[in-house]
C-alpha cells in the first residue's frame, strides 16, 4: 500500500493498492513487489500478475450570495452570503456567513471551521465602525 500524493495541492489523499498474484494458478502471494519472484508456493510457476488500484475522493461545497439593490440604484443596500472559504494560511475550509445591512448600518460575520463545526470568528456590529478589514482596510471610517 502507497499513499500517493494529490497532484492540485488539496487535502485528499489516494491509496493505491497492489496485488500479486500468481499467472499459472491465480494464487494471491504475499511477497515485497521489489524481489525478483522466486517459484509459485502453490503450483512451482514463475509469472506473475500485479493488479494497481488506485482510489481517491473529491468534496463539494456550495454556497449563495444575494445583493439587493433598490430600483434605479447602482449600489446594494443589502449583501448576504454564506458558504465555504479556503483559509490558506491554516490549510482548512471554513464557512463564512456575512450580511452587510446598509440600511440598518450593521455588519453581522460568523466563521466557523467546516469540519469540527467550532466558531472562530463572530462579529456583530454597526457597519460604520466596522473599518481595517478586507475592502476597508485603507477606507477612513464614515
Amino acid at each position: 500500500m502507497h499513499m500517493v500524493e494529490p497532484l492540485d495541492g488539496m487535502t485528499t489523499v489516494g491509496l493505491r493498492l497492489e496485488e500479486r498474484r500468481c499467472a499459472h494458478c491465480d494464487a494471491t502471494l504475499f511477497e515485497p513487489n521489489d524481489e525478483r519472484a522466486g517459484p509459485c508456493p502453490v503450483c512451482g510457476e514463475v509469472g506473475r500478475s500485479t493488479m494497481v488500484k488506485l482510489e481517491d475522493s473529491i468534496a463539494l461545497h456550495d454556497g449563495y450570495r444575494v445583493k439587493v439593490y433598490r430600483p434605479n440604484s447602482s449600489t446594494f443596500f443589502l449583501d448576504e452570503r454564506s458558504g465555504p472559504s479556503y483559509y490558506r494560511a491554516g490549510a482548512e475550509w471554513h464557512h463564512v456567513m456575512r450580511i452587510i445591512d446598509r440600511e440598518n448600518d450593521r455588519y453581522t460575520e460568523i466563521v466557523r471551521i467546516l469540519s469540527t463545526g467550532e466558531v472562530i470568528r463572530r462579529v456583530d456590529e454597526p457597519l460604520s465602525q466596522h473599518t481595517g478589514r478586507g475592502g476597508s482596510k485603507n477606507q477612513t471610517p464614515r
